[in-house]
């Protein structure tokens, strides 16, 4: 093949103009001089190809408005494990080692179905052979028999005097919050996506895609009506009546079709108990793999037959398992802490409330004395001594070992198996409460169930997004993303100055009155990333600045609607090395003798250094000498984000525990993060238990590698093919930059102006 474009053109566009291919992405260009340009930072990834969001349809927004609805059956679960003892011969200590000393074989398992119109059915509880594979046998029966309940769907019931009134007087529609006379919000984009396409095909002189999608606005035109028709919403389960709303947001306000199973610590360790399990079928099996070995979440898909309008059609359920860890970084005992005693609701339907104090503590429980069959029936609890983990490293206290004999006497326990399940379903029921707290919690200050979501970044972005009401344009030119991804450069960590001693009049015997007086003092930035998103960001309207000539970034407000990325050189004069020395400005990605790139504080020159606008002033105001503009993107800014940034501020404020100030500080955190998100660190590996799907994916020319868990299930790793670019990634770059500039600022004129040479950074 001599010219790529000549294979490939037809297939990218319609216009029969020569472009320049670009061979690791395959982006094209009009001329080769941008080709060249674009190719200085595509060269620096591997060879993937790069989708971009359609110019007609590029704008992020809330969209998952049935995401406000209560989920209503969650399974909670989890597994117990006897600790088989390995015997292995002692690893040279010469070379670093891993040594098996334990395998978990489960004896136990427990899960609890929570249903949101009521109580649903007791605990389930198992102990003894083939534990993993009873355990899914279970999960699938009552996955059967939750599907056969959200089939039925219940006529609404007759409304009363009050709820025909409510509903006459509603003007706002119950599930998007709109005026019922305002278009939806899934029509409004409905016919914005249409006129932008007609636009572009205008622009582009195609004439037959105009005619089809103006018939296409003409007949959602008629359709509207109907869409925006006012209809009385309802539960499907109970037949209870709910509110008003529009029609078209009725239809999408339904019961999800998947059901959440949550454990705490489930890709850490309870998937590994089970999972091998899936092979014994061949339905499909989804994933959301860190790695080969721990997985984000995954999924067992259900085939169900059904008629349709006289037409049989396989419908599938999804088992979505998830990790409460996720959502909850503690362990279970610390949540339960920060719960009030009557917000134990379904621990006290199965625990006597006067015992509750005794089951919701830490329980103390001997895993590695649990390493056979034969313990189970010992008939009473073995000394603290054997309460001793490894893993840790530590014992139980006297009062948690008191605690467990306390619990043995209080519930009449008869032997360990018994012990061993009570503890399973006491664990069950606390993470049951601590989530269903959690979603409460969610529901009342977000107004969305965060079960719909894998991790709190994906909950936090959509809940940002409901609550800003936001709408960003995501980036359709492939320049401006790799602009953005050069000048992502993390929080910066780096020591100084190695060694410094106190010496003060505060340090009484310690202080030597005949050495110079030297504090240190320990600061740090409350609320930074959040300082950074409460500030002007972009919103849109990317484009290139022509005119450099007359670029005057001084004089540029950080107010301005109109905020600016720069691609510039910078020289560092060399009377600022010295003032400088402990905390050079223009921190940068470099390899320093190293395979992987560090961010480095050097007084070196900057060459084709992409920066924030506000940033740059702050630099050149402190020295920094601006040589060159290479670049300049312009873009639409304002302090959209600050209003969910003070939300959360204040909640923290409020908080009750210390969960809770953590958690709505996560809130705010995860926003910045899930704009950082690399998709070009995203792994593709597929689990499988079809051979043939496994013989397909083998055949694919990205194949990686495989391994092999059981005689029915493999892992297949394949190579990236492309790369979808559908986040918004110049707000992490902007955050990013605009934490810089605050601690540049109080270092260089708050602290050097107040102390002058008298202080140094550490």
């Amino acid at each position: 093949i001599k010219d790529l474009w000549k294979l490939v053109g037809k297939q990218i566009t319609k216009n029969t103009h020569k472009r320049f291919l670009c061979k690791m992405c395959l982006n094209s260009f009009n001329t080769e001089n941008k080709l060249n340009d674009h190719k200085y930072y595509c060269g620096n990834n591997e060879a993937t190809k790069i989708n971009l969001p359609e110019p007609f349809n590029n704008i992020l927004e809330f969209e998952n408005y049935n995401h406000s609805l209560r989920i209503p059956f969650v399974i909670y679960f989890d597994f117990e494990c006897t600790l088989q003892p390995i015997y292995t011969c002692k690893p040279s200590d010469t070379k670093s080692f891993n040594n098996c000393y334990q395998k978990h074989i489960p004896n136990n398992f427990c899960y609890y179905i929570k249903y949101s119109n009521g109580d649903y059915k007791p605990p389930v509880e198992y102990s003894g052979p083939n534990v993993a594979e009873e355990f899914l046998r279970c999960i699938y029966e009552e996955e059967e028999e939750i599907y056969n309940i959200y089939d039925k769907i219940l006529p609404m019931q007759s409304l009363n005097v009050n709820q025909r009134n409510h509903y006459y007087k509603s003007d706002k529609c119950n599930i998007c919050e709109r005026f019922l006379t305002e278009l939806p919000p899934r029509l409004e984009k409905k016919f914005k996506i249409i006129n932008n396409t007609i636009e572009y095909y205008k622009n582009n002189n195609d004439t037959e895609n105009i005619e089809k999608f103006k018939g296409l606005f003409e007949e959602e035109t008629q359709n509207k009506n109907i869409n925006m028709r006012k209809v009385c919403d309802h539960d499907h389960l109970t037949g209870k009546y709910r509110g008003a709303a529009h029609s078209i947001c009725n239809l999408t306000y339904q019961n999800p079709k998947f059901i959440p199973i949550v454990c705490h610590n489930l890709s850490g360790y309870d998937a590994h108990l089970f999972i091998k399990e899936f092979g014994k079928d061949k339905n499909q099996i989804k994933l959301i793999p860190n790695n080969e070995e721990k997985y984000i979440s995954f999924s067992k898909m259900i085939p169900h037959g059904k008629f349709i309008n006289g037409q049989y059609k396989i419908l599938t359920t999804e088992l979505r398992f998830i990790d409460s860890l996720k959502f909850l970084p503690s362990s279970l005992d610390k949540l339960a802490n920060n719960l009030k005693k009557y917000q134990f609701k379904e621990l006290g339907k199965f625990i006597p409330k006067e015992h509750l104090d005794l089951v919701t503590r830490k329980l103390a429980y001997p895993y590695e004395y649990m390493d056979c069959e034969e313990k189970f029936n010992e008939t009473c609890l073995p000394p603290i001594e054997k309460f001793y983990s490894s893993l840790t490293d530590k014992n139980v206290t006297i009062e948690e070992y008191k605690n467990s004999q306390k619990i043995w006497e209080v519930f009449n326990i008869k032997n360990l198996r018994e012990f061993t399940s009570l503890y399973n379903l006491i664990d069950v029921l606390l993470l049951t409460d601590i989530m269903e707290n959690f979603r409460d919690i969610s529901l009342a200050n977000y107004k969305l169930d965060p079960l719909y979501y894998y991790t709190t970044p994906g909950f936090a972005w959509n809940s940002m997004l409901r609550m800003t009401n936001i709408k960003l344009d995501l980036l359709t030119d492939v320049d401006q993303i790799l602009m953005f991804e050069s000048g992502i450069r993390g929080g910066l960590s780096q020591c100084s100055q190695r060694y410094s001693k106190a010496n003060n009049k505060y340090m009484g015997d310690k202080f030597n009155k005949k050495e110079e007086s030297k504090f240190l003092e320990y600061l740090d930035a409350n609320n930074l990333y959040g300082w950074s998103m409460s500030k002007y960001l972009p919103t849109g309207d990317f484009k290139w600045v022509d005119n450099l000539d007359n670029f005057d970034i001084i004089n540029i407000s950080d107010k301005s609607p109109k905020g600016y990325i720069l691609e510039v050189d910078l020289s560092y004069p060399k009377e600022l090395h010295d003032l400088h020395s402990d905390f050079p400005l223009a921190p940068e990605n470099s390899f320093d003798n190293e395979q992987l790139p560090k961010l480095l504080t050097t007084l070196y020159d900057k060459k084709n250094y992409i920066i924030h606008y506000e940033t740059l002033k702050l630099y050149i105001k402190l020295g920094l000498k601006l040589e060159k503009i290479h670049r300049v993107l312009e873009f639409s800014q304002s302090p959209w984000l600050k209003v969910y940034i003070d939300f959360n501020t204040n909640l923290r404020s409020e908080a009750k525990n210390d969960f809770e100030k953590e958690y709505f500080k996560l809130m705010n955190n995860s926003v910045y993060g899930r704009t950082m998100m690399n998709f070009r660190n995203h792994v593709d590996i597929r689990l499988c238990s079809n051979g043939r799907q496994v013989d397909k994916l083998i055949a694919k020319p990205n194949f990686d590698k495989r391994t092999i868990f059981t005689e029915n299930l493999a892992v297949i790793h394949m190579k990236k093919r492309e790369i979808n670019f559908k986040q918004p990634i110049y707000i992490g770059m902007c955050v990013l930059d605009l934490s810089k500039l605050m601690m540049y600022n109080f270092y260089y004129n708050v602290i050097k102006k107040k102390y002058g040479n008298n202080v140094r950074l550490l």
